[in-house]
């Protein structure tokens, strides 16, 4: 009778030949060995899957192809096939420190936890910076109210929205039908919100254990296509249902807000200056009219009230 596996790392792939093997190599370095990698090429046109071909793997390293539907589809597809207790989604071009699975697993085990969020690194390509991002201290939350009272600071320390700074339990997401949705930007952080809604014990571990590249030539991160404006609207809606029916909107207010900031600031950003006609779409938003209403005293970090102000003073330039 085979052992039952602890853990699946499911990694969706598109166009990383230059990549993959840095972040297999992180993987093989876990001190934790009972996991298996589950890589989805996603309808790569480069030589991705020739290059992950070739590496030097063991049984635990699992290659599937199929058509390119996006890295949300690509996760479900792994998802449905990992035989896993837990799920952990990793992106192809970062990698893992060799503690993560040996120092968080047991922890999520012992505590039967449905989700667990550590801390992560940036490093950014353009400047060669390293900043850290990660809880100021370890909590572990009992109940969903717990667990509601941490989001605050989840969202100032770590990343609220990525996926790969978070280990679920697969039991919590099968009981949930939690899926990724088929957007092509932002499915990570829609993804989140649903989950939260259902969360009943949770670990905040403050330790980093991820390295996210930022700035890669070629990522999707880096991209801003013409739906990544309603992408993230659809999250906000899905954000705001989450803490309606939580019934304490007041308390997130901050989180809504900065979140409504940033996507006016990003789409006002993706627009060329002189193209005075695609501002119009934005104008006409809701969300921008919401902004334009939103007190400073409602937001917590000096970097969203500045953008706030320069929204407010169309200084659009300057957003």
């Amino acid at each position: 009778m085979s052992k039952k596996i602890d853990v699946s790392i499911i990694i969706p792939m598109y166009n990383v030949e230059d990549y993959v093997e840095r972040c297999v190599e992180s993987i093989k370095s876990q001190k934790f060995t009972n996991y298996e990698a589950i890589f989805i090429d996603d309808g790569s046109t480069d030589l991705t899957n020739k290059t992950f071909s070739e590496l030097l793997l063991d049984t635990r390293f699992k290659l599937y192809t199929k058509k390119n539907e996006g890295s949300g589809p690509a996760r479900n597809y792994g998802l449905n096939i990992s035989q896993g207790e837990y799920v952990y989604f990793m992106d192809p071009d970062d990698q893992i420190n060799e503690n993560l699975l040996s120092e968080n697993i047991p922890l999520i085990k012992n505590k039967n936890a449905d989700i667990l969020i550590f801390g992560y690194q940036q490093f950014d390509l353009n400047n060669n910076k390293i900043t850290n991002f990660i809880p100021t201290e370890f909590k572990y939350a009992i109940n969903s109210a717990d667990f509601q009272k941490s989001l605050n600071d989840i969202y100032l320390e770590t990343s609220i929205h990525a996926v790969w700074n978070k280990i679920y339990k697969k039991e919590f997401l099968q009981k949930n039908d939690f899926l990724f949705s088929n957007l092509s930007t932002a499915q990570d952080a829609k993804f989140n919100w649903e989950i939260f809604r259902k969360v009943k014990r949770a670990i905040i571990n403050n330790n980093s254990y991820y390295m996210y590249y930022l700035n890669r030539e070629g990522s999707a991160r880096t991209k801003y296509s013409s739906n990544t404006f309603f992408n993230e609207i659809e999250v906000l809606k899905t954000m705001e249902d989450t803490v309606n029916n939580w019934r304490c909107e007041e308390k997130f207010n901050f989180i809504v807000n900065s979140y409504k900031i940033n996507i006016i600031r990003n789409e006002f950003k993706s627009i060329k200056r002189s193209d005075i006609v695609g501002y119009s779409h934005i104008l006409k938003n809701g969300v921008y009219k919401d902004v334009l209403n939103i007190k400073y005293s409602e937001l917590s970090t000096l970097k969203d009230k500045i953008k706030l102000f320069l929204i407010k003073s169309n200084l659009i330039s300057y957003v």
